[in-house]
């Protein structure tokens, strides 16, 4: 996975790695990503973890699923969560100027992250 190699040089960076880690891990569509909580991560002893993803298309009954995360992408969104100050409610937020955290990012923005991702090469 290319996306582990980069070196993030700069909060807005952070969150973009750990957002594609993820995705590639749950393979949630952008909707979902944006519903997901810092209540919902649950560690493993492994160092792995899984996030309860609340509202899934697919769910007929609506319970949700707890997906897995690897101990990479588990230890990227430690480290955006950390950097960003991030303790409760939407885990991807908006980054405004070097460190300014603000409102959770909408399925549009995250599509716009993917084709900046893309672009610059550092695909998964």
């Amino acid at each position: 996975m290319l996306i582990s190699t980069i070196e993030p040089r700069n909060l807005r960076d952070v969150r973009d790695r750990a957002l594609v880690t993820v995705v590639y891990d749950t393979m949630c569509r952008r909707e979902e990503l944006v519903s997901l909580r810092v209540e919902d991560i649950a560690e493993a002893g492994d160092g792995s973890g899984s996030i309860l993803i609340r509202r899934l298309k697919t769910d007929a009954t609506g319970e949700g699923a707890a997906v897995y995360l690897s101990p990479m992408t588990l230890r990227f969104l430690k480290g955006w969560l950390s950097q960003a100050g991030i303790r409760e409610e939407s885990i991807f937020r908006r980054v405004a100027g070097d460190k300014a955290v603000g409102s959770p990012l909408t399925p549009q923005v995250v599509a716009t992250i993917f084709r900046k991702v893309n672009a610059a090469g550092t695909a998964i």
